[in-house]
């Protein structure tokens, strides 16, 4: 696990802090996505700003990002892109097929999703506390922009 404790610690609060646009994930779930590398700690300067969780990388199957959080103090910096492209490095090295994930309607996190690539396939309204609908989105993975052989 390259994560500790004090990473499990600011995911919670984070979490916790922006629990208006969040899901919530307990922190068994946490803990188990740092053992098994699905959680990544976003940091700026050696201060860590954010996070990323996802499900298992798997050759020719979806990743499932379950949740990406940057502190509103450092929002519209690059932190959010950039822990993004850090997955995204990872899925085309294990041939993922696709991202999956899913967006609460309303939220601007919705237009930071679609700048980078991704598009919506379809829209719930389920049945939960909030009555959000849920904007479900996708986007395709190539391996081809971590190609070392140079194209002509």
């Amino acid at each position: 696990m390259n994560c500790t404790k004090q990473d499990i610690n600011f995911v919670k609060l984070l979490m916790r802090a922006n629990s208006d646009s969040l899901g919530f994930i307990p922190e068994k779930g946490i803990i188990r996505a740092a053992e098994r590398n699905s959680l990544l700690i976003q940091k700026i300067e050696n201060k860590k700003v954010g996070y990323l969780l996802f499900g298992p990388i798997k050759p020719y199957c979806d990743v499932y990002i379950w949740q990406e959080c940057i502190d509103k103090d450092v929002r519209r910096l690059g932190a959010g892109r950039d822990v993004f492209f850090k997955l995204y490095e990872m899925a085309a090295k294990k041939f993922a097929r696709g991202i999956k994930l899913k967006c609460a309607e309303g939220l601007e996190s919705n237009f930071f999703w679609r700048t980078l690539g991704f598009v919506k396939i379809s829209t719930e309204t389920p049945n939960n506390r909030r009555k959000r609908r849920i904007n479900h989105y996708y986007l395709k993975v190539t391996n081809d922009l971590f190609s070392s052989e140079k194209k002509e």
